[in-house]
């Protein structure tokens, strides 16, 4: 609980901090070969109804963030346990925040039920997704970096969200730890 509140604390000073500028590029990251250099996109970004749904105010995205970046620091550590306990505090919060987020709180309840880091993984990978979409739909003053590893599953890629440009990847951990590229940089609206 603790790592959770530092990261939303961190998440809201990062939020007050910055300005909110108009802009999404691609950009290469560590190993950055020819292949890694694609842009990438999981998941369209919601739309109309869909986005509002999505929209929460600056604070609730903030904790939200706070809980998938302290999810996301765990399985980089290889840290099961970790996982768990901050899979459940996303799963928590996601809650609160109304029917368009119930998928999302399915999906961080799963990770906080299991104990295997590869099953949490594969977990994180759809929330990841799904956190996408909410950080395309909310207007953050924090620059939010979609990133993303060809490698991942088997060589089929998958990609997560950080508040940091330097690739932590959380599908190998301390394996291969900057595998990956920036695919993305979501800046408010």
């Amino acid at each position: 609980m603790k790592k959770l509140l530092i990261a939303a604390g961190c998440v809201l000073a990062l939020t007050t901090a910055c300005d909110s500028n108009t802009t999404t590029k691609t950009e290469g990251g560590d190993h950055d070969h020819p292949e890694h250099r694609e842009e990438v996109r999981d998941t369209k970004p919601a739309e109309g109804e869909a986005a509002e749904a999505l929209k929460l105010g600056t604070a609730n995205f903030s904790v939200l963030m706070g809980a998938y970046i302290s999810l996301k620091e765990s399985l980089v550590e290889s840290n099961a346990e970790a996982a768990a306990a901050a899979g459940q505090a996303f799963g928590i919060f996601a809650k609160t925040q109304g029917d368009a987020f119930a998928g999302m709180a399915e999906t961080a309840e799963s990770i906080a039920a299991s104990e295997d880091i590869e099953e949490q993984r594969a977990a994180f990978h759809t929330l990841s997704k799904e956190m996408y979409t909410v950080a395309k739909a909310n207007e953050s003053k924090a620059v939010v970096y979609q990133q993303y590893c060809p490698m991942a599953f088997d060589n089929a890629g998958a990609t997560w969200l950080s508040m940091e440009e330097e690739i932590k990847n959380p599908y190998f951990g301390d394996a291969m730890l900057t595998c990956g590229n920036v695919a993305e940089t979501i800046v408010a609206e």
